[in-house]
């Protein structure tokens, strides 16, 4: 499994960072287990990457986005730890050096995290990337504050998710979506999370995070609160409301409603009169099925590579509707 994803890490393939975050801390933690042979490339693939873009290279990673930054500043926090005393490649810091500027650059993203959380609000898919370098960093970081600030950072995103769940499934307007996360609700890995913390879920084929937070819940001291089941798992008579704000500037204000039998997220006079970008701005679920959803997408840009939404999209999901197409976009009806 190493020797099959090292090679986009030593190429720096788009995404590379999400490998390299778990691969440090096998490394770090169980490297005695590894083979000499596999260790010894793991580390020439850690000395030689690529972890910022003031470093030497030319390659097609993504450094731009709040998940893909913390990743990066991550790995070159506990990477340079890990190999203190080598030097690295592109920087030609040694590890200490590399590990240290990793650190300040750590500390300004839960700066940012802390005062405006999510930049892609409440969005499916960057929850277990954002999960992903916290629990590294709660479980390996060898600064006293950072990890504790992680680990704080992991309960907040575990509430988000319980505020948001219906049976097991997040029901939220997200500032990032797709098709594969809006029709294939239990295969998500955050349903996942809620089956783990609190019951009621599906453990999906593809993982980033569950297994880091797993592990932090087991050997780090990482206590995410009780009370968060009973938000989760609402079976009450009464209904939960919850409204929040996500983003630079709190730009995005969420509100959340739910009872035992449905489930509703939505943003609030969000960008009117102005294009998209890949958006869920309503999102519903109805009964204790939690494959029924409707939803409608912000319309999008047609100038960009032609993958985004153009048309409004909202789906009733049941297995006996199959996706249509208008224009060449995916549309659903209902």
């Amino acid at each position: 499994m190493i020797e099959e994803i090292l090679p986009s890490i030593e190429d720096c393939h788009d995404c590379a960072d999400f490998s390299l975050v778990p691969l440090i801390w096998s490394r770090t933690v169980w490297g005695k287990d590894i083979g000499e042979k596999t260790r010894a490339r793991i580390d020439r693939a850690i000395l030689d990457f690529r972890y910022w873009m003031d470093e030497p290279g030319n390659d097609v990673q993504w450094y731009f986005s709040e998940n893909h930054a913390l990743l990066f500043h991550t790995s070159a926090y506990l990477a340079g730890h890990l190999l203190a005393n080598e030097t690295f490649t592109r920087s030609g810091r040694k590890g200490a050096e590399q590990s240290a500027i990793g650190a300040a650059r750590v500390r300004a993203w839960l700066d940012h995290f802390e005062a405006w959380e999510m930049a892609e609000f409440n969005s499916a898919p960057y929850f277990p990337i954002d999960l992903k370098g916290l629990t590294a960093l709660a479980a390996l970081s060898p600064d006293a504050d950072i990890a504790e600030r992680a680990k704080k950072g992991i309960v907040r995103l575990c509430e988000v998710i319980a505020r948001s769940a219906h049976h097991g499934m997040v029901t939220a307007a997200q500032g990032r979506s797709y098709e594969h996360t809006l029709c294939a609700g239990r295969s998500l890995e955050l349903s996942a999370v809620a089956r783990l913390l609190w019951g009621a879920g599906w453990y999906g084929r593809r993982v980033h995070a569950l297994p880091q937070l797993a592990v932090c819940l087991r050997d780090h001291g990482l206590t995410v609160p009780e009370s968060l089941a009973a938000v989760a798992c609402h079976q009450a008579d009464e209904h939960q409301e919850w409204r929040f704000a996500q983003g630079q500037d709190r730009f995005a204000a969420l509100y959340h409603y739910k009872g035992r039998d449905f489930a509703m997220g939505s943003a609030a006079h969000y960008r009117w009169n102005e294009w998209g970008y890949q958006e869920t701005i309503l999102h519903l679920r109805l009964g204790k099925r939690p494959e029924a959803a409707v939803w409608i997408n912000h319309p999008g840009e047609t100038i960009q590579f032609r993958v985004r939404p153009a048309v409004v999209l909202g789906r009733l999901q049941a297995p006996s509707l199959a996706p249509t197409s208008i224009g060449g976009w995916p549309y659903s009806t209902f």
